[in-house]
């Protein structure tokens, strides 16, 4: 059976549509979702373990670091930390829990998640993006994303 030119441009559509959206959860998952070290040069770790200060230096690169901006501090970050614009109201010095930095990164992500997905324009892809990521966005805390961002 033959399909006419209209369904083969739809399927292509659709095809290039789930090709781009693989791609965007993809960076998603991997730069937005996943806290990593901030360093400028480009080390771009993981950062797995919190010891209750927000000062945090990578264990790849031994760059310091701020937990809840994600700033890159250069030597020491605890100055930067005590002052920090994104730090949480009442939270006072360095130290923390890992419950305020888990609250810290869905603020962030939050933010950084909204504008990526605006920045997509194409409805149809933003729902195609969300979907894919669906899990993991529960996982983060930001299963409720899908209506500002639709």
């Amino acid at each position: 059976m033959r399909r006419g030119a209209a369904e083969v441009a739809r399927l292509a559509a659709l095809a290039e549509r789930d090709r781009r959206a693989e791609e965007h959860s993809a960076h998603i998952v991997d730069y937005i979702l996943t806290v990593r070290c901030p360093n400028p040069n480009g080390c771009g770790r993981p950062v797995a373990d919190f010891d209750n200060c927000f000062a945090v230096t990578c264990d790849r690169c031994r760059r310091k670091f701020c937990v809840w901006c994600l700033a890159f501090c250069g030597a020491d970050a605890h100055a930067h930390v005590a002052h920090c614009g994104a730090r949480t109201a009442g939270v006072p010095g360095v130290y923390g829990t890992a419950a305020q930095v888990e609250a810290s990164n869905t603020a962030r992500r939050r933010a950084q998640l909204t504008a990526f997905l605006r920045s997509l324009g194409n409805a149809e892809l933003r729902r195609a993006v969300l979907d894919k990521l669906r899990d993991a966005l529960a996982l983060h805390g930001l299963a409720d994303l899908r209506a500002a961002v639709l």
